[in-house]
């Protein structure tokens, strides 16, 4: 395994075929404190204005399979507003895209 800050650019040479997997593992944050330190985690995971240069229509952080799969982990990250934050930075990624 190979473990990468997802904010760093790197890249290889030759492949086409995106092998990428996230997975952050957080405790379920309790009281005010607990929410608003899990909050400024995923807004440093999640900022408006990083551009990754991914497709973000193929390969978006949280598929509405994943978002309507009813597992409570789903809903919490909603009630969290964390699909907010992703879908403000993938806003960002096609607007770059469209632009090229």
């Amino acid at each position: 395994m190979i473990v990468f800050d997802e904010h760093l650019f790197h890249s290889s040479f030759g492949g086409n075929v995106r092998r990428q997997w996230r997975i952050d593992f957080l405790c379920d944050p309790t009281g005010a404190e607990g929410e608003r330190l899990t909050k400024e985690y995923f807004q440093g995971i999640y900022p408006a204005d990083w551009d990754g240069g991914y497709d973000a229509d193929r390969y978006p952080s949280y598929s509405d399979h994943w978002r309507k799969s009813g597992r409570p982990a789903a809903a919490r990250l909603e009630s969290l507003r964390v699909y907010e934050l992703a879908s403000k930075q993938e806003r960002l990624a096609r607007s770059k895209r469209r632009l090229k």
